[in-house]
């Protein structure tokens, strides 16, 4: 039996027949990794425990003719303040959501395996409520997820007339894909005004490295930054659910989990 072995967390997971799953696992080596494991929901299974969610662990996948197998699991890391916390297991829940609606399986990408996991490792680290790094940390995800996709909104230039924008009243064009100055407002009537520190944000956050090891020391330097921040809380939601949007616009997919945080 052919098997690889590479580091991991679960994204998704559900039932399958009587005592299996199948897991969607975002890895380091592959991307994302849709396997079966058999007998995992049985009390006495050997997987039993080892292929919850918020978990960091060392897979073992055994290649099968229609969907792989997961042969083995060894836990690394357990995100067990996620998972003692309900406002960040929800926010956490969207990144999961997130991270499976935006891949695609077997595309392997280092440095949106190294965002997610350093992510995580923030979200576990906030023992206590506090809510604007937990914001932030959503928000800061949302927007480099956007870049290391392959999209992401125009913010510096207008999207109509490629003139630089300025920080005054600005609006955003879902149907453009960016930032539009209020004088070419008659080419999307349904541009929605947005508040310039939107702008600033998504500026700030927004990590452009190609390299790998550059790109983890600017996650680093990100949560440092977000550790700082003071952003009023109708920043954090239009930045929320304007990103999301933009998301969902471009992906055609809904993401449930949102509603959790939006409340």
């Amino acid at each position: 039996m052919s098997t690889y072995k590479t580091e991991g967390i679960i994204i998704r997971r559900s039932h399958f027949g009587e005592s299996s799953l199948i897991l969607n696992v975002y890895t380091k080596d592959f991307g994302k990794v849709e396997a079966v494991a058999r007998s995992a929901r049985k009390a006495k299974g050997k997987l039993k425990g080892h292929l919850e969610l918020f978990l960091l662990s060392d897979f073992v996948f055994a290649y099968g003719k229609s969907i792989d197998k997961v042969a083995n699991s060894f836990s690394l890391e357990n995100y067990e303040n996620i998972k003692n916390n309900l406002n960040i297991s929800f926010g956490t829940y969207y990144i999961l959501e997130l991270t499976d609606r935006i891949t695609e399986n077997g595309y392997r990408n280092e440095r949106m395996y190294y965002l997610f996991k350093e992510t995580m490792k923030f979200l576990n680290s906030l023992a206590t409520d506090n809510a604007l790094k937990y914001y932030l940390t959503i928000i800061q995800y949302q927007i480099n997820v956007m870049q290391l996709s392959g999209f992401f909104p125009e913010i510096n230039k207008c999207v109509v007339c490629k003139e630089k924008i300025k920080l005054e009243e600005n609006h955003f064009s879902f149907f453009h894909g960016g930032v539009i100055q209020k004088k070419c407002l008659c080419n999307d009537v349904s541009a929605i005004g947005i508040d310039n520190d939107v702008i600033k944000i998504m500026r700030l956050l927004k990590i452009n490295k190609s390299n790998v090891d550059e790109y983890k020391n600017s996650i680093k330097d990100n949560i440092k930054i977000i550790e700082k921040l003071k952003v009023k809380k109708k920043i954090i939601f239009q930045l929320i659910k304007l990103i999301n949007q933009f998301i969902e616009n471009n992906i055609e997919k809904r993401i449930n989990s949102v509603d959790f945080l939006m409340v």
